[in-house]
């Protein structure tokens, strides 16, 4: 199923007004959520490949989600939490695609920062994946928090989506369960595939650099 078309969703519109005296004390309640899609990175050729894989409901694509005025998401660092928070719709390292409105949330201000500080725990930098633990599971979960998740299907499928263009592009097991795509897009498969490559030489590289961080941090505490 391809993805519904994208709700037009006044940024600077405030949200409303909250509905208790303890909702006043920690921040406005009832705010509007909103997702922000993104083209994978800035890649024509990405954005070229999305523009049929899109209508399959998967793709190569980035989200974040706004709430309070402030649109959070999950990438890859070398330590610590990789959820991180920018001005909504304003992440520069994708190609911005468009909002779409999920709804209110009953959470204050106060009380999405604590679950964002829960959710820090568990959701960290290293072990970020394109084709697995990614910026669109991490969104799902979040808005599960949040009271208006899940996310609509065709998000949900671009992570898993992800992960079985990277097996029908390398030929893996995940090819014989997904050969009507493949043969849908073989014509992409050469672009797929110079993708994956591309986003895999960028994960190996930054994570080469773990060991002489640690090796280098171990040493100097010495």
């Amino acid at each position: 199923m391809s993805p519904p078309a994208a709700k037009t969703v006044d940024k600077a519109k405030s949200v409303t007004c909250a509905s208790t005296w303890m909702d006043l004390y920690l921040g406005v309640a009832d705010a509007d959520v909103v997702l922000h899609v993104y083209h994978l990175g800035t890649s024509r050729l990405v954005k070229g490949a999305n523009a049929v894989l899109r209508k399959m409901g998967t793709g190569f694509f980035h989200v974040g989600i706004e709430v309070h005025g402030v649109e959070w998401s999950f990438g890859w660092n070398q330590g610590g939490s990789g959820i991180y928070s920018c001005v909504p719709g304003g992440s520069c390292q994708h190609g911005y695609c468009g909002p779409v409105a999920l709804g209110k949330t009953r959470l204050a201000s106060v009380r999405v920062a604590t679950v964002i500080s829960d959710m820090s725990k568990d959701w960290l930098g290293p072990e970020y994946s394109v084709l697995g633990r990614n910026c669109c599971s991490f969104s799902d979960e979040f808005c599960k928090r949040l009271g208006v998740g899940p996310l609509p299907r065709w998000v949900r499928s671009l992570a898993a989506g992800g992960g079985r263009l990277g097996s029908l592009a390398g030929g893996g097991k995940g090819a014989k369960h997904g050969h009507r795509l493949l043969r849908a897009t073989s014509f992409l498969r050469p672009s797929i595939a110079k993708v994956l490559q591309a986003v895999s030489s960028k994960e190996k590289a930054a994570k080469a650099l773990l060991p002489e961080t640690s090796s280098s941090s171990s040493s100097s505490s010495s």
